[in-house]
């Protein structure tokens, strides 16, 4: 019975200590109560189940910004988690209008990863024209559009009978390259498809003047025009985080951390955040962060897909 005892009381040691280490980032985009084409996409929750979520993980983690997990990983600290983390990607404007009163009024600090191509509604990320495409039932004429296009042999439309059009768009052995961005910018054009007048319709993003006077909110780097990193050669990749990069840089941002659109990344990927200083990476898996006192100067850490919906599945999402 002593062994057993000692056993036990070994595994439950481990446990806190895993605890106590533990880092959950919680990734949203979209928080609105209103219905468009863009909140019905399935990534969008309702303001009330996003104060449900925000205060179950208030009562149950240590929420943290972004920035002070590099203080947690270096140095001599004692773990006194578990932490947590709530971002957002894109810069959609009802983080501020529907998010930000919520985390105000709970005290919870947030970061927001925008893409600056977009903002003040120029116009839509080539995702939502996607969406757009979908909701009107074009996505069937906009495929045979690529069939006829330029670009048409980098496309592979045999894929097509074994996935959905909207996961098809985004698979890198289907597209091959960001062509599908020029090409759904001549369709939009060929069908007299105002994208800036169907975002300022919604009032879809944020303004740049958006980005200072928040307690409880930083801003981070998502990006130019949120590609899929992997498509694109290193200069192609340098291009879109500079960009970016400078323009938080010029509304008096000090940016830290590259949030990836989507989520895959490679050496080129890593060599250009490090080269401007940036301290992070951010990726999105299935998986928590495991914070250790290992000095490094450079981080990739996972963030779980906030569950759209009720308390119960962000529960069983951490």
């Amino acid at each position: 019975m002593e062994i057993y005892n000692r056993i036990l009381r070994k595994i439950k040691q481990k446990y806190d200590t895993l605890k106590k280490n533990r880092l959950e980032i919680i990734l949203y985009h979209s928080v609105s109560r209103e219905e468009n084409i863009f909140t019905s996409s399935g990534h969008n929750i309702k303001p009330d189940d996003f104060r449900k979520q925000i205060q179950y993980l208030k009562e149950n983690f240590k929420v943290i910004p972004l920035r002070q997990i590099r203080e947690i990983f270096s140095g001599d600290k004692i773990f006194d988690g578990p932490y947590a983390c709530v971002c957002f990607d894109d810069g959609y404007l009802n983080n501020l209008t529907e998010a930000y009163p919520i985390l105000e009024e709970l005290k919870i600090p947030a970061t927001i990863f925008i893409c600056p191509s977009v903002l003040g509604n120029k116009g839509l990320l080539w995702r939502d024209k996607i969406n757009f495409l979908i909701s009107r039932g074009l996505a069937d004429d906009f495929v045979g559009y690529l069939k006829k296009s330029k670009n048409s042999h980098k496309y592979r439309f045999a894929m097509l009978k074994e996935m959905t059009f909207y996961k098809w768009s985004k698979n890198k052995s289907a597209i091959t390259d960001m062509s599908i961005r020029e090409d759904l910018d001549q369709y939009f054009t060929e069908k007299n498809i105002s994208e800036s007048r169907i975002a300022k319709q919604c009032n879809l993003f944020m303004e740049r003047r958006d980005l200072t006077g928040y307690e409880y909110l930083d801003f981070g780097n998502h990006t130019w025009s949120h590609p899929l990193m992997t498509l694109l050669d290193y200069e192609q990749q340098k291009k879109e985080i500079l960009k970016a990069h400078e323009y938080l840089s010029e509304a008096g941002i000090v940016p830290f951390a590259l949030a990836m659109p989507f989520s895959p990344f490679n050496d080129d990927t890593i060599k250009i955040c490090r080269d401007i200083g940036y301290t992070f990476l951010l990726t999105v898996a299935s998986k928590s962060n495991i914070l250790t006192s290992e000095n490094k100067d450079f981080f990739v850490l996972h963030r779980w897909m906030a569950a759209p919906g009720l308390l119960k599945k962000l529960k069983a999402v951490i």
